[in-house]
């Protein structure tokens, strides 16, 4: 039995000062989040973490926010020749920019290319400034169950912001289907997590720019 996580609390981070306003000293920001690669042995990972775990072996600039997937560490050789052999989980940082003041939804939508995926679990949190806004995920019952993309994956979040650039960190790691190894792989690039926004002046959410989510 699939179990979905949906997060309607209003976070308010206005009033706490998180923000690292454009008056401050001027910092150079550049597109992309940087994304650390945890790996463990192939067959570690039956179900998904919640949090980090296994050993860093690097990071990388990751230029495809606000679209996040396992596909997106071709963008490094080195990560991409460890996929096939070991469990990797992803650990994005960098800053959410905030280009107006007041409220914004957040949504996050997952979206798949084949009918299912061998993935028996799944988490995709998102904290800002240090709290957590946004927990998406799902988990089947038994370990050798997969994914259908018939199930809905959708997390709605609102949140009040002053003008600013907050410390963003997110969180994906999946479980893999037993005995399934082989075909997890395979699937790489077709899970997709995605993060729509839609901001004050906004009349309707929208796919975030790619300008929102940078780095220093």
């Amino acid at each position: 039995m699939l179990k979905g996580i949906f997060v309607v609390a209003m976070f308010s981070f206005s009033a706490l000062g998180l923000a690292e306003t454009v008056n401050e000293a001027p910092k150079v920001y550049k597109k992309g989040l940087v994304a650390d690669v945890y790996v463990e042995d192939a067959k570690s990972g039956t179900w998904a973490n919640p949090g980090p775990t296994g050993v860093i072996i690097g990071s990388f600039v990751d230029a495809k926010p606000p679209l996040f997937s396992f596909g997106n560490i071709k963008q490094d050789d080195t990560a991409w020749s460890m996929f096939a052999g070991s469990h990797i989980g992803l650990k994005w940082s960098g800053y959410f920019k905030a280009e107006e003041v007041g409220d914004y939804v957040l949504m996050i939508t997952r979206d798949v290319v084949k009918t299912n995926t061998y993935t028996n679990s799944c988490t995709f949190d998102i904290s800002l400034s240090g709290s957590v806004i946004s927990k998406a995920g799902f988990k089947h019952s038994k370990e050798s169950s997969y994914w259908n993309r018939d199930d809905t994956m959708n997390t709605t979040t609102p949140l009040s912001l002053d003008k600013g650039y907050y410390p963003i960190e997110i969180w994906m790691h999946c479980g893999v289907t037993k005995s399934y190894w082989n075909e997890w792989v395979k699937d790489v690039d077709d899970i997709t997590w995605t993060i729509k926004l839609k901001r004050p002046s906004d009349r309707m959410v929208q796919v975030a720019s790619s300008s929102l989510f940078v780095w220093n």
